[in-house]
């Protein structure tokens, strides 16, 4: 009943989201310039990045890795695996359905997006975000457009599901309860070391996330601070994260109904 609850709440969240975007983007005079990078008008741009590809492209690319990277891992840990080895699993310890669960998982993938645009966001082209009229509104506002909020918003929802499906392997090893069995010792003093499977990507994700978001944060801040005149990136920086918790509530809610018993049919598989 609570996992209901929370699926319910999660999906009202959502939808006032999208109708509170899409009344203010539709009814927006200043969004029907045309953005270069896929020739949108800006209200429908801003609503296919923030909404759209994140809803279909998340939920692809979140299947194809369940179901293809997840089990290659499998394979992976097992062939390197020294010794006496093999994969067991324990009942779960935790319900991926719970919103605190979802909370903390949501802010996770929103880590890993800043992270990521931390290192691509030097790279792109910031005209292909923009009018050359906002660019040089940006220039004069901003100090470095590739900061502004059309790009930074633009290339965190490319992102998310990339974040997500990355993120959903370490989940689904997680609620299956995964653990590599290591046998060490022999005969009297014989006994065994367990695991976590996900807990070494778990582990790294977090550390990059953690550390590559932070030092994006300080660089925008410290872009305010020099110049004085980039709070609007500022602001928009910050409200990533909290766009990302609401971006991710559809592909979260795919990923709870998929069936996990592939991927423990294939962990009794390799361990036999």
């Amino acid at each position: 009943m609570a996992s209901s609850r929370t699926a319910f709440g999660l999906i009202v969240v959502y939808g006032i989201s999208v109708v509170l975007s899409a009344a203010f983007s539709l009814t927006n005079p200043e969004w029907s310039t045309v953005v270069p990078l896929l020739g949108l008008e800006t209200r429908y741009h801003f609503l296919l990045v923030v909404y759209v590809i994140p809803l279909v492209v998340g939920i692809v690319v979140t299947y194809l890795a369940l179901r293809g990277v997840t089990p290659l891992y499998l394979r992976l840990r097992t062939a390197m695996a020294e010794g006496d080895s093999r994969i067991v699993y324990a009942p779960p310890t935790s319900d991926p359905n719970d919103s605190d669960v979802y909370l903390r998982r949501s802010l996770l993938v929103a880590f890993l997006v800043l992270g990521i645009l931390s290192i691509i966001i030097h790279y792109v082209d910031p005209h292909l975000f923009m009018t050359d009229a906002d660019y040089e509104m940006f220039v004069r506002d901003v100090g470095d457009p590739r900061y502004a909020p059309p790009v930074s918003i633009t290339l965190a929802g490319l992102l998310i599901p990339l974040a997500v499906a990355v993120w959903s392997i370490v989940w689904i090893l997680q609620d299956c309860n995964l653990y590599e069995e290591q046998r060490v010792g022999t005969g009297v003093v014989a006994g065994a070391t367990y695991e976590p499977l996900w807990l070494r990507p778990a582990k790294f994700l977090q550390g990059y996330s953690g550390i590559s978001s932070l030092l994006f944060v300080i660089s925008i801040a410290a872009l305010f601070i020099a110049t004085g005149e980039s709070l609007m990136s500022a602001v928009f920086t910050i409200l990533i994260p909290i766009f990302a918790v609401v971006q991710c509530i559809p592909v979260y809610l795919f990923y709870t109904r998929i069936d996990r018993g592939f991927l423990l049919q294939r962990a009794e598989r390799l361990s036999s």
